[in-house]
């Protein structure tokens, strides 16, 4: 039997316990970084754009001039934390130029 983490610790794995049961506990610490540096990046556009479900969600009424969003193109990005995920964040962008 194996006990996986994809994440960083196992400091809610109690490996003595697993140990002694003869499970082997493993750990997957970047496993999903890059999805989650990708996840990160799709909240801060969908944040700069807002959808027309957004605004119809809002009284029904879609105000087009009220609801325009930024474009991103030349903008600053700032990411606060620079672990695994705050890392790979800016090189998000990039990947679409």
């Amino acid at each position: 039997m194996v006990i996986g983490r994809a994440g960083v610790g196992i400091d809610n794995i109690d490996v003595n316990a697993a140990t002694q049961r003869g499970i082997i506990v493993v750990n997957a610490p970047t496993g999903n970084t890059i999805a989650a540096a990708e996840h990160t990046i799709g909240l801060m556009m969908s944040l700069a754009r807002i959808s027309p479900r957004q605004c119809l969600a809002e009284g029904g009424q879609w105000l087009k001039s009220k609801y325009t969003g930024i474009e991103v193109r030349n903008k600053t990005l700032g990411i606060i934390g620079l672990g695994n995920i705050g890392a790979a964040s800016p090189a998000a962008p990039r990947a679409w130029r």
